[in-house]
C-alpha cells in the first residue's frame, strides 16, 4: 500500500486478544526533517504515491475509486 511504500509515519500495530481478525494500533508521524529527507518536495511525494497506486491497480489490488481517493488524499497532505 502507498501508506507503507511512501510513508509519512511509522505504523505500530497490535493484534487484539482472541481470534477476531482485527488489528489495532497507532501511528507516529514523521517530523519535517524526516519528511524532507524522504521527499525533497511536494511533487516528489505525490508522484511516489501515484506510482505505488498505479502498480497496485495493475495487479488488481485497488479499484479505480480507491486509487483516486488515495491520490486525492496525497494531494491534500501537508507533505513534505
Amino acid at each position: 500500500m502507498p501508506y507503507v511504500d511512501v510513508p509519512t509515519a511509522t505504523w505500530i500495530g497490535s493484534k487484539t486478544p482472541g481470534f477476531n481478525c482485527m488489528f489495532l494500533g497507532y501511528k507516529l508521524s514523521f517530523d519535517a526533517a524526516k519528511l524532507q529527507s524522504l521527499y525533497p518536495n511536494y511533487d516528489d511525494y505525490v508522484a511516489k504515491v501515484r506510482a505505488s497506486v498505479e502498480k497496485l491497480q495493475e495487479q488488481d489490488w485497488l479499484t479505480e475509486e480507491n486509487a483516486d481517493e488515495i491520490i486525492r488524499n496525497a494531494g491534500e497532505a501537508d507533505t513534505p
